[in-house]
């Protein structure tokens, strides 16, 4: 059953964002509803486990109220519900390439995937979801005695595979493995269609070759951490924020709100990214009430959800725990070993993202201005500034995380660097126009 709550969640969903806004890439609209059916289902199996509902109910609940949607909707509308899902809008070239690449990005996935995932797949996420699964017995996750295994980390991933895992009845490997593909697939289908949308189709299809082509996404994508899945909740916003311009609907900003803040329901760093991007957001428009009415809004209930867990259920986490804060901030060395780390890290494993850091800064010095920019080197910072606190040892934690850390803001760096360009490119070929029509004047004029 709930296979078809999915299902049903995500064509409601469609038609929704088709109705309400004006974002005309149907696989755009498909995966901000993927992305959004998965969100508001994590938060409604956590409240109902925590209010004691069987479970049952909440199946029956996620078919029924999307069913009804979509009844409605079709009887409003007739054949014209579906009316934008047109294939013959797409070439053929494009969808050979497209299909191409994930059907590339598939096998190396898989080819990436080990049973169970990586060490923190199955000592937290994976296990999380096991005692989420018993209705009666989740609370035990809620205690410092098994502090190692983090029972603060919030609840989205683990949500998501024990509502799957009570579904089917078993708790099979299969369910994480194939989360986790979705998670991956929905990350490079949306860049891929934020460019299409704008019409960007050879800077489009650039990145999405070099994210499905190559290694860059693996083997972190195929984990089953929460990483990538935090990766895709940063992106969203963002790719939101660069088709707002042309289409300030309320249900647009509402959907920015509600992704910045569903970022924190999955991991402790969504947190920090929906503090960041609410206050960039509000200095950006902050003389424009609608827009930051319907962005909070869209934020109050993950928020809430998160604030319950936090308050009600989750234990301290480790970060804050018998800490001197005040020592660590003025220790010169802590600096230079985290500087030390990540200079080394990203020479020899992020050439790539390093070259066109620089390419943008001669092409479009602006990008590094911009709202998607700060909001990405506040975090970023952040993370820094985490490292010199922590009270773990500095080079253990630096050589467990560090490469995640940059692995969840890859990209949404990636993808900015490249729409800023695509941006700014007609721009330059329209003054390179010019120029060349003037040269060709004065070569007429004076032969």
């Amino acid at each position: 059953m709930i296979l078809f709550a999915v299902l049903l969640g995500i064509i409601a969903s469609w038609l929704l964002i088709d109705k309400k806004t004006a974002i005309t890439n149907a696989v755009l609209k498909g995966t901000l509803a993927f992305c959004f059916t998965l969100s508001i289902l994590s938060f409604f199996f956590v409240l109902f486990l925590f209010a004691k509902i069987n479970f049952l109910i909440f199946n029956a609940a996620f078919v029924l109220a999307p069913l009804i949607y979509i009844v409605i909707e079709i009887r409003k509308s007739g054949k014209r519900a579906f009316a934008s899902i047109k294939i013959t809008q797409i070439s053929t070239l494009f969808l050979l390439v497209a299909l191409a690449g994930l059907l590339l990005f598939s096998k190396t996935f898989f080819e990436n995937s080990i049973r169970w995932g990586d060490w923190d797949a199955w000592a937290i996420w994976s296990q999380h979801g096991l005692f989420l699964t018993d209705s009666s017995l989740f609370a035990n996750l809620f205690t410092q005695d098994i502090a190692w295994t983090h029972p603060d980390y919030p609840l989205m991933l683990p949500s998501l595979n024990a509502m799957f895992w009570k579904s089917f009845g078993s708790q099979s490997a299969f369910v994480p493995a194939v989360l986790g593909y979705s998670i991956a697939m929905a990350l490079v289908l949306l860049i891929l269609s934020s460019f299409f949308e704008r019409k960007f189709v050879f800077s489009g299809l650039f990145v999405f070759l070099l994210l499905t082509a190559t290694s860059v996404l693996f083997p972190f994508a195929a984990t089953q951490q929460a990483d990538t899945f935090l990766a895709l909740f940063l992106l969203i916003p963002i790719v939101l924020c660069n088709h707002l311009e042309a289409n300030k609907s309320a249900l647009l900003v509402t959907l920015i709100g509600f992704f910045a803040a569903t970022s924190a329901w999955i991991k402790n760093e969504g947190l920090v990214f929906f503090v960041l991007f609410a206050f960039c957001f509000s200095v950006k428009y902050f003389r424009q009430a609608f827009l930051l009415r319907n962005f909070f809004l869209g934020a109050i209930f993950p928020i809430v959800v998160l604030m319950v867990f936090k308050f009600n259920y989750a234990p301290p986490g480790d970060l804050f725990a018998n800490n001197d804060y005040h020592a660590k901030l003025f220790d010169a060395g802590r600096y230079k070993i985290i500087r030390d780390f990540a200079r080394q890290y990203l020479t020899e494993n992020c050439q790539f993202l390093l070259y066109i850091m620089g390419g943008i800064l001669v092409l479009h010095y602006k990008f590094y201005l911009s709202f998607a920019f700060i909001v990405i080197f506040g975090l970023a910072a952040s993370y820094f500034f985490i490292y010199v606190i922590t009270p773990n040892d500095l080079n253990w934690h630096l050589s467990t995380s560090f490469y995640r850390l940059v692995h969840q803001l890859f990209p949404v760096l990636l993808y900015s660097i490249f729409f800023s360009a695509s941006e700014k490119w007609p721009v330059i070929l329209s003054v390179a126009s010019k120029v060349k029509t003037k040269f060709s004047n004065l070569q007429k004029r004076y032969p």
